[in-house]
């Protein structure tokens, strides 16, 4: 059987299509999922409603606990079923930014973990309070860690 490398060339416009769309998802469930895990690791740490932190526990234990294409089909699948009716493209940005997001609060807990407690009383004694406090130093140092 011989190789046709026209079959290929033939095939390259709609190859470069489907890469375009993954490069599409791809960049914009990173972007979602840094936005959304900063937000949940920020609710994390400055709430004291246990039931939060219950909800968030098993979010990440089950995202991190089934593979993605799993999770995609369920997205996908799933959410007609309950009344969402999204697409191809929004389910797969949904799917990516939902697991990456687990992942990503994980490892913002894990670098706040390494910020050493005087930096929260430093910042306290400058007068920082809230957002100021967060923004500026503690998650800051958070995401160079």
């Amino acid at each position: 059987m011989k190789f046709d490398i026209s079959y290929t060339i033939d095939a390259l416009p709609r190859l470069l299509e489907g890469a375009l769309v993954t490069l599409q998802i791809s960049l914009l469930g990173f972007v979602l999922s840094l936005a959304l895990a900063t937000s949940l690791t920020l609710m994390r740490e400055t709430t004291d409603w246990r039931w939060a932190h219950r909800v968030l526990a098993v979010y990440i234990s089950f995202i991190r606990g089934t593979p993605l294409l799993v999770q995609i089909f369920l997205i996908f699948y799933v959410s007609p079923v309950i009344g969402l009716d999204i697409g191809p493209f929004l389910a797969g940005i949904l799917a990516i930014t939902l697991n990456s997001a687990a992942f990503v609060v994980e490892i913002l807990r894990g670098g706040l973990a390494s910020v050493p407690s005087g930096q929260f009383e430093a910042a306290r004694a400058l007068g920082l309070k809230g957002r100021a406090l967060w923004g500026k130093v503690i998650m800051a140092q958070t995401i160079i860690a």
